[in-house]
């Protein structure tokens, strides 16, 4: 597992970490980089306070310390560190090489934490990443199955795999009426704007078809723009070009200087899943279980750090249920949530404008459903018979209907938007 961490600190060091026997004991300065790579801060906070004045002024001494200082997200303690590690008048090319880098990236982390967003928690788990993963795929068997390589789609016809060139793209493989999957004819999504050598992984797809979340990460080199290990990006499948667009990273706490990597999200019930080893030791992984409409901008400097390392406490009233199967009897499904408050008819709601309001979002989630019974019928269509994908009426068919749900979605968060804002007139 890499963390932003290692790389920096066997890029950054003279004295790079070797393995050790069992009988040899670290130096202060070994135990330190061991501190940073396994995320424990604190204590490299600590070996770095006990040093002398001149020995806290030595390059790699500063360049831990300022990297310590800005993965635990103290931009003030780390911005005092990074001006006086550039006040340091060093000569050979590797120091104010990894200088450099130091300084890219608590520019990165620096200009990041200002589009911090809080989030509302409703479930963390601790465990191995194969416990988390079967947690993800218990509650999430209605969106698809994602693993480390592959996403594929409810009905189990369509999956996106990670190419093998080294060159970082997908591949989009339809199965056949014997089951089997047609990997003879994968149709290669290129990737937009990553470097080559950059590895992908856990894709999820959204139900517009359209949207993919995945994480990215290099071997070795931390590729432009990543906080560190795997980071997680979003990007949208132009299919006319056969490519998905410059992938967006998404926001603090999403990502960190950790690994941050199975992005998976329900839009119905308002649920999202990500796993991330901040605050672990050895094999053991966390994993969130959290609102995503409850995303809010975090405003001043007081509980930012906490917010950036998502140590928010989950929400006790509220915890994740999978939809029943169709035929047993249950109470009416979510709509959406307002924080803890699950939204389900027009009786949640306090006011006459806001039911309103809500009668227009339930009729849009109709029109949602019947235009993606409608493309998913085309693409069956097109599935079973190649010959058609000439057929410019289908294709075109198949376009409008992909817009017109990107459209509808659009529209859909609008309305919960406007929903909101008449009930709950103080909510943020």
């Amino acid at each position: 597992m890499k963390r932003i961490a290692i790389i920096i600190a066997s890029l950054l060091l003279s004295l790079p970490l070797v393995a050790q026997e069992a009988t040899t004991v670290l130096s202060p300065i070994q135990q330190a980089k061991q501190a940073l790579e396994e995320g424990r801060y604190h204590d490299v906070e600590s070996w770095y306070n006990g040093l002398s004045k001149k020995n806290k002024r030595a390059a790699q001494n500063l360049a831990l310390a300022t990297v310590a200082a800005t993965n635990s997200y103290r931009i003030d303690l780390a911005e005092e560190r990074m001006r006086l590690y550039n006040s340091l008048k060093l000569r050979k090319q590797e120091d104010l090489a990894n200088r450099e880098k130091v300084e890219e990236h608590f520019d990165l982390v620096n200009r990041m934490l200002s589009n911090t967003r809080s989030v509302n928690t409703s479930e963390v788990h601790l465990g191995t990443l194969d416990e988390l993963l079967q947690i993800i795929q218990k509650q999430t068997a209605h969106l698809g199955i994602t693993s480390a390589t592959t996403y594929i789609t409810p009905d189990g016809k369509t999956k996106w795999q990670v190419g093998n060139d080294s060159v970082p793209a997908f591949e989009v493989v339809h199965k056949l009426g014997n089951g089997d999957w047609d990997e003879a004819n994968a149709e290669k999504i290129a990737i937009r704007g990553l470097p080559e050598g950059a590895s992908l992984s856990y894709p999820f797809l959204l139900s517009d078809g359209n949207t993919l979340y995945f994480s990215i990460e290099q071997e070795g080199v931390t590729p432009p723009n990543t906080m560190g290990g795997k980071d997680v990006y979003v990007s949208r499948y132009d299919r006319e070009a056969q490519a998905l667009l410059v992938p967006t990273q998404l926001s603090i706490p999403f990502n960190s200087a950790s690994d941050d990597f199975a992005y998976v999200v329900d839009e119905q019930t308002d649920f999202g899943w990500l796993i991330t080893s901040r605050d672990c030791v050895s094999d053991t992984l966390r994993l969130y279980v959290f609102a995503p409409s409850t995303l809010a901008r975090f405003e001043g400097s007081e509980g930012l750090s906490d917010v950036a390392m998502w140590r928010n406490p989950p929400l006790v009233d509220r915890s994740y249920k999978a939809p029943q199967n169709i035929g047993q009897k249950s109470e009416r499904p979510i709509l959406f949530w307002v924080g803890d408050l699950a939204i389900r008819s027009e009786e949640d709601l306090p006011n006459s404008q806001a039911k309103a309001a809500l009668k227009q979002y339930v009729q849009l989630q109709q029109s949602i459903s019947s235009t993606e019974k409608a493309l998913t019928a085309l693409r069956e269509q097109l599935q079973s018979n190649p010959r058609l994908l000439n057929d410019l009426r289908m294709r075109e068919q198949v376009l409008n209907h992909e817009k017109n749900l990107e459209s509808y979605r659009l529209r859909l968060k609008a309305i919960r938007n406007e929903v909101i804002g008449l009930a709950f007139p103080n909510y943020r």
